[in-house]
């Protein structure tokens, strides 16, 4: 038995045509890890603004932003995310 968090979000009970993409589904409540979910991280929102913070001060500091290689997907049954991202950065 394996225990597959993303399905939850392809549940037929759950969702109208859970395979096909609808960006104006409505309600578009995902049941896991999503922003109302029952599974919420209890860090996810000091993480968002983490990121934007990063983003904030990537953009006053770098010109370009390019791909220096071939990105390595991570392998998980768990979660999705990439393992490597090999990049060359343009500084200001």
């Amino acid at each position: 038995m394996v225990l597959w968090f993303s399905s939850a979000n392809y549940d037929e009970d759950h969702f109208d045509s859970p395979y096909e993409f609808r960006a104006d589904r409505t309600p578009n409540d995902h049941v896991a890890f999503g922003l109302r979910s029952p599974h919420l991280c209890l860090g996810a929102h000091l993480a968002r603004l983490e990121m934007r913070v990063v983003f904030e001060e990537i953009v006053k500091r770098w010109s370009s932003i390019e791909l220096a290689g071939e990105p390595e997907r991570l392998r998980s049954n768990f979660i999705g995310g990439t393992k490597q991202l090999p990049i060359r950065v343009t500084w200001i």
